[in-house]
């Protein structure tokens, strides 16, 4: 968490918004880096403390564990006009898939996630990182990332396996 292209202050924002609807969804947040201390204070601050817990460092080993806890797993990247952040896809996407964990991502428009997620039937792409519109979204849609078989999830995950894609580059190269 040391930049803010990971927009998770956006993300807290917005579920202060559907907490005060008195929809409870809770935010796990692993990592650390020098933005910890900020989403802990905004947390604070958003009066959803008791909805986010910061777990910090994880080893590797235990993610498997921890992400298959969750119902979905989240997304954030910056609107902003930059060329890496719409041709780019964050890995945390594959990582989530081969859990088989619903995906809830937002950030700008036309974007190569927004295509993955939508072309894939993974979850739900949000093309903005307004809070007040990812709150509608997630409240919108949520019932219909948590119906999205995991199994599903997964074999997208087995089509992007380092093996399978490490053959069709060397044949490009």
């Amino acid at each position: 968490m040391n930049w803010k292209y990971h927009a998770l202050d956006k993300f807290i924002k917005a579920l202060a918004i559907i907490s005060r609807k008195g929809l409870s969804i809770k935010l796990r947040v692993i990592g650390t880096g020098k933005l910890l201390n900020y989403y802990r204070t905004m947390a604070k601050e958003e009066n959803v403390e008791n909805l986010v817990e910061f777990l910090g460092y994880v080893p590797r080993k235990e993610l498997p564990r921890l992400l298959g806890e969750s119902d979905f797993a989240i997304v954030g990247r910056p609107s902003i006009e930059n060329l890496w952040i719409r041709t780019s896809m964050r890995l945390t996407i594959y990582e989530y898939m081969a859990c088989g964990l619903p995906i809830f991502a937002y950030g700008p428009p036309n974007s190569y996630t927004q295509y993955f997620i939508n072309c894939n039937n993974i979850g739900v792409y949000v093309p903005s990182d307004e809070p007040i519109k990812l709150a509608e979204e997630l409240e919108n849609s949520l019932s219909m990332i948590l119906s999205i078989d995991p199994t599903l999830i997964r074999k997208v995950s087995e089509k992007y396996d380092w093996r399978k894609v490490m053959q069709i580059l060397t044949k490009v190269l």
